[in-house]
């Protein structure tokens, strides 16, 4: 283990040497002006530099998803936004960035019910997190999702909250998408005032030199011109911006915007010419924002039916299998933990009989001497408290291990398959565990088999999700060991199967128990509240294989009515 500590370390000490926390910050810059090209470059480049750790590539690749996004790669942006989940290696406070980012991609997608699961998950994050510049991003892009779903009641608040919490701490880019919202979404009389905070947007863009925002500033700036009817210096800004965008790129959503307020403007002041030389450009950029939509979207889909295929051969092979193996690899689990078993009793019981031999020989130097010590009773009850108390410990570790293995599988089957083996070595357990802690002088000494059934019940009761009571009649029966596990064993076995397939008209399910012991046989009876039962199509099941077994070992009969079973059982040896 140490040695492979060491070559991990000397793996990463041979890294070549990179300013991390100063690359984040020139991303975070690049962020802030929307400059997605550099962003997209800078990312590549360090991935393709192998001087970082995976975690860190997983940290940058969070701003790449970002610049995908924002230039509306989207369907690039929808498999980062994968990998980066399969990898599993982002903490919660860059998952946040994904959070966000994928909000953006449903709301393009007008898929707004899962666009606010996404912000909801970033909202649960900042209620125990410090707020940062990304708690901004969060509240202008929850309110844009509810603006964009047509619930601006719910829109124009979070817009407010967004540009107060930018103010207070000097987010300028998020004061300034905040005073786009509430341009939108409200009536404002103060048209000065109105002017006045465009204003600020367009400042705050510039020192961010983020010109794709700056641009969409100037439009809208441009509108509150025009709704005044200031036509002349609407087309002045909207020309400025259109020159910001076109030194940039042609392709952008704010260009389309900005042909579309020209071609009104001049519309309204009977210039047609130019009205539709502008109406035109906006057809244009719209057509090709439309099929780039329509690729993504059937991209997006080809890719989940491929999934879905993958997914659904996996499950038919795995399934056929299963159906193979499966018998076969739970009879050679069951087998090892029984040989298990058997190997800790084994060696108990030689630890046992070696130690009556020096017992024996102890007995016979002080018989010689007629001065040692013998070995006394209360020595006896300890050795066989002991081997109890071993043998429960070694059970305990086995149902540990079995928890183990059903945490750790995802599959249901093989978990219930899991938790009903546990329950029944759980049972085994119990009865060790009362022979344990009981003042016994004897293997054959007895414990009152109302105590031990009543510790048996709470196992498959407790891990139940149906709510279940029950009565027992077991008054003065004490058996031992031998007598008493196979009891347990059986009991356990006719709870599970009424709590798995006994269907009740009752919200509560209730099992009735009754045993008698006359002229050396046990008189069981077992029944439950159900009206009839789920039947399995299978000729032969574990738990009917384990209840006969249990019968047979106690030499016993059993029948069955419906849901009442009637037992026949011949105590054991010295009970």
């Amino acid at each position: 283990m140490l040695i492979a500590l060491m070559c991990v370390f000397k793996s990463f000490s041979q890294l070549p040497k990179v300013d991390f926390e100063n690359e984040l910050q020139r991303l975070e810059k690049a962020i802030q002006s929307k400059n997605t090209t550099l962003i997209l470059k800078e990312v590549d480049s360090l991935k393709s530099s192998n001087s970082l750790s995976e975690i860190q590539l997983a940290i940058v690749t969070t701003y790449k998803l970002q610049a995908l996004t924002e230039s509306w790669k989207l369907d690039q942006a929808i498999k980062l936004a994968t990998e980066l989940y399969s990898q599993n290696l982002l903490s919660k406070k860059y998952k946040v960035r994904v959070w966000l980012s994928e909000a953006l991609i449903l709301e393009i997608y007008e898929e707004f019910t899962d666009g606010l699961k996404k912000l909801d998950s970033v909202e649960q994050y900042y209620n125990t997190h410090p707020k940062d510049q990304y708690y901004g991003i969060f509240l202008y892009r929850k309110s844009s999702l509810f603006r964009m779903s047509g619930n601006k009641k719910a829109a124009l608040p979070l817009a407010y909250e967004a540009k107060k919490f930018g103010e207070t701490n000097d987010y300028d880019d998020v004061v300034s998408i905040a005073i786009f919202l509430i341009d939108r979404l409200s009536d404002p009389d103060d048209y000065k005032q109105r002017l006045k905070d465009l204003e600020l947007a367009i400042k705050n863009y510039e020192a961010l030199e983020n010109f794709d925002d700056m641009a969409f500033a100037l439009k809208n700036i441009a509108v509150a011109y025009k709704e005044n009817g200031e036509y002349n210096k609407a087309k002045k800004m909207l020309l400025k911006g259109l020159h910001i965008k076109k030194s940039r790129m042609k392709d952008s959503i704010t260009m389309m915007l900005i042909y579309d307020e020209l071609d009104e403007i001049y519309e309204m002041q009977n210039v047609y010419d130019s009205a539709y030389y502008y109406l035109k450009k906006s057809k244009e950029l719209n057509v090709m924002k439309n099929l780039t939509i329509q690729r993504q979207s059937i991209s997006k889909l080809e890719e989940a039916k491929e999934n879905l295929k993958i997914k659904f051969e996996e499950k038919r092979y795995g399934e056929q299998l299963e159906s193979v193996n499966y018998e076969k690899k739970l009879l050679v689990f069951v087998l090892s933990v029984f040989g298990v078993l058997l190997t800790l009793l084994i060696l108990a019981l030689g630890r046992i009989k070696k130690k009556n031999k020096e017992n024996k020989t102890q007995k016979e130097e002080i018989l010689k001497k007629n001065k040692l010590l013998g070995i006394t009773l209360s020595e006896r009850n300890v050795l066989l408290r002991e081997l109890n108390h071993r043998v429960k410990n070694n059970l305990s570790l086995i149902v540990s291990l079995i928890n183990f293995h059903a945490n750790e599988t995802d599959d249901i089957n093989s978990q219930k398959i899991l938790n009903n083996l546990e329950n029944r070595v759980k049972t085994i357990a119990e009865a060790h565990e009362q022979f344990s802690y009981k003042d016994i002088s004897s293997i054959n000494d007895k414990i009152e088999l109302k105590t031990y059934l009543t510790r048996v019940l709470d196992g498959p009761i407790h891990i139940s999700k149906r709510e279940i009571s029950y009565t027992m009649d077991a008054k003065d029966i004490a058996l031992n060991m031998d007598t008493l596990l196979p009891i347990g064993i059986l009991i356990n076995e006719l709870v599970n199967n009424s709590i798995k397939h006994a269907v009740s008209n009752e919200t509560t399910l209730q099992l009735h128990i009754k045993c008698d012991l006359e002229n050396n046989i046990i008189l069981l009876q077992y029944s439950d509240s159900g009206t009839k039962f789920i039947e399995k199509k299978e000729t032969k099941q574990l738990g009917l294989f384990i209840i006969e077994s249990m019968v047979q070992q106690l030499n016993g009969i059993y029948s069955r009515e419906q849901s009442r079973y009637h037992f026949k059982l011949n105590l054991k040896k010295d009970d």
